[in-house]
C-alpha cells in the first residue's frame, strides 16, 4: 500500500502547485490610489513572437501561464502577462495601466468593453508620443470595469531591438497617476534649475 500512498502524495501535491500558480484575483478598490500588479504577474512566453490574442487567452493555453517575475532579461521572445481584476463597486470605474516601460516598441494592451469584448490598444517607442494611448512618460493604457464587473486583462510585450525587457505593472486611479507626475517633473525641473544656478556661479 505504500505505493498508492505516495502515488495520492503526488496527486495531491501536483493538485496544489496548480492551485498556486492560479493568479489571485485582484479588488480595485476605487479608494486605493495605486495597486502594485508586479507579485501577481502570470506570463507566458512566445519565443517566435507569432501568438495572436485569440491563441494566448485560450483555454489550452492560458493553463500554461506561469506565475514568475516581470524582468525578462535580453531576448526577443514576446511575453503574454495576465492579471484577473475586479470592480467591487456597483458603478464602473476607469483605472490606468502602467506598465512601468519607457523603451519598448512593441506594448499591446487587451481589456473588454461594456459588451465583454477584447480590445486591443498599442504603445511604442517607435512611434511619436502624441500616439500614445495615454501622454504620459511610461506607456499607460486606460481601461474600464463595469459594476460588480470581473475581467481578465492582457499585456503583451517584446523587444526586437537591443534592449531587455523589464516591465513593473501597475493600477492607478488616474488622479493619482496624474498627480505623482507631475510632482516627479516638478522635482526634475527643481534639480536642473539647481545645476543651471551652480554653473553660472562658477562661471561668474
Amino acid at each position: 500500500m505504500g505505493w498508492l500512498k505516495a502515488l495520492l502524495c503526488a496527486i495531491a501535491l501536483q493538485a496544489a502547485c496548480m492551485v498556486q500558480a492560479q493568479p489571485a484575483a485582484l479588488n480595485l478598490d476605487p479608494n486605493t490610489q495605486r495597486v502594485d500588479l508586479s507579485q501577481i504577474a502570470n506570463v507566458l512566453e512566445d519565443p517566435e513572437g507569432q501568438l495572436d490574442f485569440a491563441s494566448a487567452s485560450s483555454p489550452a493555453l492560458t493553463r500554461q501561464y506561469e506565475p514568475r517575475d516581470s524582468s525578462f532579461g535580453f531576448t526577443t521572445s514576446a511575453w503574454w502577462l495576465r492579471f484577473q481584476v475586479v470592480n467591487p463597486t456597483d458603478a464602473a470605474q476607469v483605472w490606468w495601466f502602467d506598465t512601468g516601460s519607457r523603451t519598448l516598441n512593441e506594448l499591446d494592451f487587451y481589456a473588454p468593453d461594456a459588451a465583454g469584448i477584447y480590445q486591443r490598444s498599442s504603445a511604442s517607442s517607435d512611434r511619436v508620443f502624441a500616439d500614445r494611448p495615454v501622454p504620459t512618460a511610461n506607456f499607460v493604457f486606460p481601461f474600464r470595469l463595469e459594476a460588480r464587473q470581473t475581467a481578465w486583462v492582457y499585456l503583451r510585450v517584446r523587444s526586437t531591438i537591443f534592449f531587455g525587457i523589464t516591465v513593473r505593472p501597475a493600477v492607478w486611479q488616474p488622479s493619482a497617476y496624474l498627480g505623482t507626475e507631475q510632482r516627479e517633473t516638478a522635482q526634475w525641473l527643481l534639480y536642473l534649475g539647481m545645476v543651471l544656478a551652480l554653473a553660472l556661479v562658477n562661471l561668474a
